[in-house]
């Protein structure tokens, strides 16, 4: 090969490697604050969705749009002590587990989000169902599915920076060589 192609590889590579180093750190980033300091919720799914890429390929993004509870971020108030009601007054048992429920709820927000998922995992959560979600008390609409938290491998994107940054010095010492 000429020396030009040798450079033109190697601007290739090293521009996917630009592509690819900061997708890296990212995602390993936000996956890593997520198993360290994520809370498990339990979310309901409300909706699917379905995006179509404006590429002449047409892919699909799939998304399902979920509700949930989110702590807030900060300390956690302790809830005020109420006082027993007697056994035998319904109306104050009631009123006190009431009471107990909104004090557990006064540190929490309703949040609705959407989570970007598989094809698998649309068909695997019909509209209505409950699926556990982690997510960060300063970002809950960065949720991601639990299972994915869990499984995320680091390897994969390890992988392709590596061999983008490998290749595109291999392709430069070549084109230093060839004439």
């Amino acid at each position: 090969m000429k020396k030009k192609s040798w450079q033109a590889l190697a601007a290739l590579f090293f521009l996917l490697f630009l592509v690819f180093a900061p997708m890296t750190y990212h995602w390993c980033a936000k996956v890593t604050k997520l198993r360290s300091e994520g809370k498990v919720e339990e979310a309901s799914v409300i909706s699917h969705e379905q995006k179509r890429s404006a590429s002449k390929h047409r892919t699909k993004s799939h998304y399902l749009t979920v509700n949930f509870f989110a702590d807030e971020p900060g300390e956690k108030k302790q809830p005020k002590p109420t006082k027993e009601p007697k056994s035998g007054d319904a109306v104050s048992r009631i009123l006190g587990g009431l009471d107990k429920t909104l004090s557990n709820m006064r540190n929490r927000k309703y949040t609705k989000t959407q989570i970007a998922v598989s094809k698998g995992d649309l068909e695997k959560y019909p509209v209505g169902s409950k699926v556990k979600i982690v997510y960060l008390p300063e970002d809950p609409q960065g949720a991601m599915l639990q299972s994915r938290v869990q499984e995320f491998d680091f390897t994969i994107y390890y992988a392709l920076t590596s061999v983008c940054l490998t290749l595109a010095i291999i392709s430069l010492v070549f084109s230093r060589r060839t004439d």
